[in-house]
């Protein structure tokens, strides 16, 4: 049986590395076993000489390419951002001793004029991925509609992703490798199964509840289903839920809160249109 210890350092190593697009991805986002490197602006060259320099890929079993659209966007041309992308695959894979699983995010679709560079860009790194046996994400299908319209609320402007985009963007990833996403927290905290939070605290109707157990605890004091449908419309006229009058709605009432009745000292009527008098 293997120990704590052991089971954790067996635990497959991920790095998640590219441009900008990854500027909202962090290592809190992750696993502790995801390692996350965004040069933002950077281009393929850029991203194999930060390899190079550093020692970041040691121990790595899983790396996560996302680069390149600032390369065509200087004017490279397609085909050298290719063979840049096999040349940064094979260091990679030489300076790691141990195997490294390499997998290649295509480029997110853009708005401006490179458009049809994305498109041209994805099938190269596709059949590039085929040929070196890496995985591949076609993001250009994952942003984009049937028809082939990209999906505007996933970008925060003609280039780089919104907060949805780069949500969805790291779903896409963990379903490629040994890529796990960190349970949600907020304010730093763990957050609390529903069945466990503080109830909430809200305006109770001016109408008495209806519900099938109150009407068996109290079955004099309430009308039944049946009864209630029979009552004519102007009996059971929701009218303004601030307010109680019937010839306005919420949204066009003067009162700025739910008036407290008089009468029964609920919220949401005037003591004349109180059900207790």
């Amino acid at each position: 049986m293997q120990s704590l210890n052991e089971t954790y350092s067996s635990t497959p190593k991920v790095l998640i590395a590219g441009d900008s697009i990854l500027r909202d991805f962090s290592k809190e986002d992750f696993e502790d076993n995801v390692t996350v490197l965004c040069l933002r602006g950077g281009t393929v060259s850029d991203l194999q000489q930060k390899l190079d320099e550093s020692d970041i890929t040691s121990g790595i079993n899983n790396v996560i390419l996302h680069i390149g659209t600032n390369d065509f966007a200087n004017n490279t041309p397609v085909p050298e951002i290719t063979g840049q992308f096999e040349a940064l695959i094979t260091a990679i894979q030489i300076k790691n001793p141990t195997p490294t699983k390499v997998c290649i995010s295509g480029p997110c679709p853009r708005l401006d004029i490179h458009c049809d560079t994305v498109i041209e860009l994805s099938n190269s790194l596709k059949e590039l991925a085929e040929k070196s046996d890496c995985n591949f994400i076609d993001n250009v299908k994952s942003f984009s509609y049937g028809d082939g319209e990209v999906v505007k609320s996933l970008f925060y402007d003609d280039v780089h992703l919104s907060q949805s985009g780069s949500d969805k963007s790291k779903a896409k990833f963990t379903s490629i490798g040994p890529v796990c996403l960190r349970d949600k927290r907020r304010f730093n905290r763990q957050r609390k199964a529903y069945n466990e939070r503080a109830p909430h605290l809200t305006y109770g109707s001016y109408r008495p509840s209806y519900s099938y157990q109150t009407r068996r605890q109290n079955p004099r004091r309430y009308n039944t289903y049946v009864d209630w449908n029979k009552q004519s419309a102007s009996d059971y006229a929701r009218g303004c839920y601030k307010c109680g009058e019937r010839n306005h709605n919420e949204t066009t009432c003067r009162h700025p809160q739910p008036l407290v009745c008089n009468n029964c000292r609920r919220p949401g009527h005037k003591s004349r249109f109180c059900r207790q008098q």
